[in-house]
């Protein structure tokens, strides 16, 4: 058995014919109630009521994981139990036979979301990109299509991750990525598209509004918030004028860049 520590979870894997395998899952049955089985996958979710069980099973991976043929321990007991609040995930490898193929392409909704379409509903398929992906599948269209936002240095390293597999589960996958362009989903341009998008719902417009409309909705939102309506109140209500008179021209002046100078 192998033992990695990633920053989302802790991850066993085993071979399908591991003499470790059948005491590990019927340990996990009989100590559990919050477990996701896939067909060669199965995760353990943080239960706080369960953490002296959790305890126990991470002593025992551990054991195990130093007693293995090449004893190589990068990893320590004690990072596994620092780790304890993570979920488990158990890979079983080694079984190769597969029962499906699939399509998946992935292609651009805006710049930094992206539109997942396999070419036939497999729950597998779905469920191993929300693995990943939870926090950040914004819309489901439909069984076989669905759209995920990549927000963060780290959602853009799983995704490059999740590209790189050859098959989920017992589905053989192939990732058309044509219209795919991973530079667009550098963190700085994440980071810029969300600050743009940010700005466009302060000025209550949209990427559709017209420069007129932008203008106008602009000067609107000055007048109602320039800090001299409210001078003679007390200075608190005065700096949040202030404030929100800066975050209206902060907002307008990316959306200018954005524009090309409109």
């Amino acid at each position: 058995m192998d033992i990695i520590l990633d920053t989302k979870a802790i991850i066993f894997k085993l071979k399908h014919d591991s003499n470790n395998l059948k005491p590990l899952m019927y340990f996990i049955e009989k100590n559990f109630q919050d477990v996701k089985h896939f067909s060669n996958f199965s995760v353990v979710l943080n239960e706080e009521s369960k953490h002296i069980q959790k305890k126990y099973l991470l002593k025992w991976a551990h054991k195990v994981y130093c007693n293995r043929d090449n004893p190589f321990n990068p990893i320590s007991l004690d990072q596994l139990i620092e780790s304890l609040y993570l979920p488990i995930h158990i890979i079983i490898f080694g079984n190769n036979s597969i029962v499906h193929t699939a399509t998946i392409t992935i292609d651009h909704v805006t710049a930094n979301e992206l539109s997942v379409t396999c070419n036939q509903y497999y729950s597998q398929i779905f469920k191993y990109f929300r693995m990943f992906f939870k926090d950040s599948m914004i819309n489901t269209v439909e069984n076989r299509t669905f759209e995920i936002k990549i927000k963060t240095a780290n959602d853009l390293v799983l995704l490059k991750r999740v590209l790189s597999n050859k098959k989920i589960s017992n589905i053989s996958v192939n990732f058309v990525t044509h219209g795919l362009n991973l530079k667009r989903l550098h963190p700085e341009e994440v980071a810029y598209n969300e600050k743009l998008e940010k700005s466009y719902k302060i000025l209550s417009v949209n990427y559709n509004s017209t420069d007129v409309e932008i203008k106008n909705n602009y000067k609107k939102m000055l007048r109602k918030y320039h800090p001299d309506i409210v001078y003679s109140e007390n200075h608190e209500i005065v700096a949040l004028y202030t404030r929100r008179f800066q975050v209206i021209q902060e907002a307008y002046a990316l959306i200018k860049e954005h524009h090309n100078e409109f």
